[in-house]
């Protein structure tokens, strides 16, 4: 993302459960995460792009994509708090 983006980006959806993630930034992931929906590989570098709930599945979702464009996504249970569980797996990559 260039600085003048950075500027100017708009402001972040509002949720009900704290997020840990800011869109357009790019995390690595530090140790494997096996999910319900998807397998991330440790050391995969993802960049955020969005988050969703569904009340249906009681689940929290936040959307990635990886290096080659393709989409991610990792689910926690709605019970979870989303900052402790990011602790251990995400690291966010600076510019």
């Amino acid at each position: 993302m260039n600085p003048l983006s950075r500027l100017f980006k708009r402001k972040p959806k509002e949720t009900w459960y704290p997020n840990p993630f800011e869109e357009g930034e790019r995390y690595r992931v530090t140790k494997t995460i096996l999910g319900d929906f998807d397998k991330i590989i440790e050391g995969t570098e993802l960049t955020y792009q969005s988050t969703g709930h569904s009340s249906y599945d009681g689940y929290i979702g936040f959307f990635f994509n990886d290096s080659e464009g393709n989409q991610r996504r990792w689910d926690i249970d709605e019970s979870w708090d989303p900052i402790e569980r990011f602790e251990g797996l995400f690291t966010k990559l600076t510019p």
